[in-house]
């Protein structure tokens, strides 16, 4: 499910507005904390999103995510197989309705880790620039600590 938002751009008033990918149960969503205004070029904070570095318990985040797309799979994707077999294709038997249930659920979790790995990977190619990291010390949004191993790890290549 989607959310329509509307914000201003506050060096220009420019206003930015578009449909944004709820994700209810976990505040910090993985992705550029930043969105470019169209009018003025410059950079807005997008407080919805956070590169992976910049998550306090990374492995807990990652456990915590992957549970609750599991039994979001298993719920939606379920109730999706259910619907496609019992009422679109009126399936009689059970274990073909039980089987097009469990295959819904395996598509959807398939579908929401793909694209979990997806936004990690896409978080960690941009923070392995270093102007990059430093751009998001300077604007405080990582501490010195995550940029000085940030630096480490990437002098170290």
């Amino acid at each position: 499910m989607s959310t329509y938002t509307r914000r201003k751009c506050p060096v220009c008033g420019y206003e930015l507005e578009g449909w944004h990918k709820n994700n209810e149960y976990w505040r910090d969503k993985i992705g550029k904390p930043f969105d470019e205004c169209p009018n003025c070029k410059r950079n807005i904070r997008n407080r919805q999103y956070k590169e992976f570095i910049m998550i306090d318990k990374p492995k807990l985040f990652i456990v915590f995510y992957v549970i609750v797309d599991f039994f979001k799979s298993l719920m939606f994707g379920g109730m999706l197989g259910l619907l496609i077999a019992g009422g679109i294709l009126k399936i009689q038997s059970t274990p073909a309705i039980i089987f097009s249930a469990v295959l819904g659920f395996v598509l959807l979790l398939i579908l929401h880790c793909v694209s979990f790995k997806k936004a990690i990977s896409e978080s960690l190619e941009r923070t392995s620039d270093l102007a990059y990291c430093e751009y998001l010390y300077n604007n405080g949004l990582i501490s010195e600590n995550i940029l000085l191993e940030q630096k480490n790890r990437l002098l170290n290549i």
